[in-house]
């Protein structure tokens, strides 16, 4: 008890608030996000490809959302645009039950991806405003142990609800949703001044702008991982459509699968971060990438559950790897005051990458062959190893990590 109270003081009240919002809310999107495809095409009678190139919508949606809106972070500060997120991501999951057509489900996954992005910009900022750089692997390692509670419970219970009614999934994730905007509008407070001065002007952020998409070293570190997020799309969107079809694997199977992802997440994340503390990070992201790519590709050649299982353990140890180690590098790299900039670039990699993978996927899947979704994923992930291998022969001093605590 003594060591569980010690841990506990170590980090301030609300950096557990974060945790708590982020273990509800992940576990409302988790009712829903394995199942979008199946559901969409269900409810369309349309091809994998079309559906694909709904959910391509939410990664427009992410770029626009992270370019023009998480950089307003720095602006007017983390809460709000938090808040905001929450709140109209709640509606998204509730008008989904009212979705008939390809435009109403096209309109729903722009706001989705709109929404999604700002709130893990906002909560990362705040982590990295809250917490020193000498504690902040450890930080962001808790973040993404709470979310993938959240990812283990989510599918399985979604899942259960799902062979029920889509109806009452929708209803319950939105609920998920508005409770955490509520906790987060009355008990979390503003992060922005403790550490990062006064609130920008728009002609600063503006000038942020402008140095940053001239950072090369940083924009080739965002190719990277937006590439990395090209082949884990393949799993996380277009899996639970591929075993339904293929080899007659129901929701409540492919919660159990995805579920291998969270749970290996939260007993194992300590115990790599720990042991990966004090290496080179880009060559920790190097590592990630390639388990990434024996994880997705090794989908082609399994036909039973406990396959997709092996396939989805070895992509969640590059997981385990590469995510934490992307998030901490950035909160490090990033002066101070621009944090919500840099995390929003981070996060655009995140939301594009997310919605180019299911464009090659369902391509690949109609013109090709099932089995080429997997194939083509790891070929291309090949590209983000070679990434990282020339940021950190190049650019070795940036990629040992260093902290930038004062702006440039």
């Amino acid at each position: 008890m003594n060591r569980f109270i010690n841990a506990f003081r170590r980090y301030p009240f609300q950096f557990w608030l974060l945790l708590l919002g982020q273990l509800i809310t992940t576990t409302g999107s988790g009712f829903i996000w394995p199942f979008i495809a199946l559901y969409m095409q269900d409810t369309l009678t349309i091809s994998l490809s079309t559906v694909s190139l709904i959910i391509t919508l939410r990664a427009a949606a992410t770029l626009l959302s992270s370019f023009f809106i998480g950089p307003y972070t720095d602006r007017i500060g983390r809460k709000k645009i938090l808040v905001i997120s929450l709140f109209f991501g709640a509606v998204s999951f509730f008008l989904l039950d009212f979705a008939t057509s390809i435009f109403t489900f096209a309109i729903l996954m722009a706001g989705w991806g709109a929404t999604q992005p700002l709130y893990r910009i906002s909560t990362e900022a705040m982590v990295a405003d809250l917490i020193p750089p000498e504690q902040r692997l450890s930080a962001y390692s808790m973040l993404r142990i709470s979310m993938n509670m959240g990812v283990a419970l989510g599918p399985i219970v979604g899942g259960i609800m799902i062979a029920v009614s889509y109806s009452f999934t929708f209803y319950i994730a939105a609920a998920c949703l508005i409770l955490v905007t509520l906790l987060s509008a009355i008990f979390i407070k503003e992060t922005l001044d403790l550490k990062s001065g006064t609130l920008k002007t728009r002609g600063e952020s503006k000038l942020e702008m402008h140095e940053i998409l001239h950072d090369k070293f940083f924009l080739l570190f965002c190719t990277g991982i937006l590439i990395v997020y090209i082949m884990s799309s393949q799993v996380f969107v277009l899996l639970s459509s591929y075993l339904n079809q293929n080899y007659g694997i129901v929701e409540n199977q492919v919660g159990i699968i995805m579920a291998v992802n969270a749970v290996t997440i939260i007993t194992l994340q300590f115990f790599v971060a720990r042991l990966i503390f004090r290496i080179n990070p880009i060559h920790l992201m190097t590592a990630g990438a390639i388990f990434y790519i024996i994880g997705v590709s090794s989908n082609a050649l399994g036909f039973q559950m406990w396959h997709f299982m092996i396939s989805m353990f070895i992509l969640t140890v590059g997981e385990l790897i590469l995510a934490p180690t992307t998030t901490t590098f950035t909160a490090n790299y990033a002066p101070a005051n621009r944090r919500g900039l840099y995390m929003s670039f981070t996060g655009l990699a995140n939301g594009v990458g997310y919605g180019l993978g299911p464009v090659l996927g369902g391509l690949l899947n109609d013109l090709v062959s099932p089995h080429a979704i997997w194939f083509g994923s790891g070929i291309v992930g090949l590209t983000a190893v070679f990434i990282f291998l020339l940021l950190a022969k190049k650019y070795p001093q940036k990629s040992s990590g260093q902290s930038r605590e004062a702006a440039i």
